[in-house]
């Protein structure tokens, strides 16, 4: 492959290019995807990638996913435990369990099942979704500086990445703004902050091996 075509294969975008090679060569470990494209509503008032998700193969047949929100300001949060509607959504190919197993100033729940048409059909479908706070109150939602950390059984990184079947939406409320709230994805086409040695690696060698 010549130079041109090669760049332009790598910047088509991370949640295009990476399950592609996911899917040839299953050697990524971890992967972190960062929410920073508004879809409807406000942006949120802080540094994007709002919200941060990372999985992590742990060896075991599991995939251990962290959530986080970075970069949400000061009263921004992602709640839903009190509308069955917000949170934080993905679709995840081959999921077969779930568990929370830790949270920090968090209370976190799960449903899975299948969500559609979540605003309006523009992200498409999710197969899980995460709700943060107490019931009936204001407290303990997922804020700046929280995190949950659930395991997620019968997939893999690579398999989660693969075939671009990935999705993720998620719905920021307490923003500073005129509508204050947003719903925050992942760019497209997919720049969105995907890292990790198995995927950096992998270009590199990828990118070496078709200029020799």
């Amino acid at each position: 492959m010549r130079r041109k075509e090669w760049e332009k294969f790598l910047v088509a975008g991370c949640l295009l290019v990476v399950p592609f090679v996911l899917g040839h060569a299953a050697l990524a470990s971890t992967v972190t995807v960062g929410l920073q494209a508004v879809v409807t509503g406000d942006a949120p008032r802080g540094s994007a990638p709002w919200l941060v998700a990372t999985f992590e193969d742990d060896g075991n047949g599991n995939v251990k996913l962290t959530l986080t929100a970075p970069g949400l300001a000061t009263g921004e949060f992602v709640g839903g435990n009190d509308n069955g509607v917000s949170g934080w959504y993905f679709y995840i190919k081959g999921l077969d369990g779930v568990s929370i197993v830790s949270s920090s100033g968090v209370t976190a729940g799960y449903e899975t099942g299948e969500f559609k048409n979540v605003i309006g059909g523009q992200a498409g479908d999710f197969n899980i979704r995460f709700y943060f706070g107490e019931a009936n109150n204001n407290t303990n939602r997922l804020q700046a500086g929280d995190s949950v950390v659930v395991y997620l059984s019968g997939v893999s990184v690579d398999g989660i990445f693969s075939e671009n079947n990935f999705k993720t939406l998620a719905h920021v409320q307490g923003i500073a703004s005129t509508k204050g709230s947003g719903w925050v994805s992942v760019p497209i086409p997919g720049t969105a902050v995907l890292l990790g040695s198995g995927i950096l690696g992998l270009l590199g060698i990828r990118r070496k091996g078709r200029r020799s």
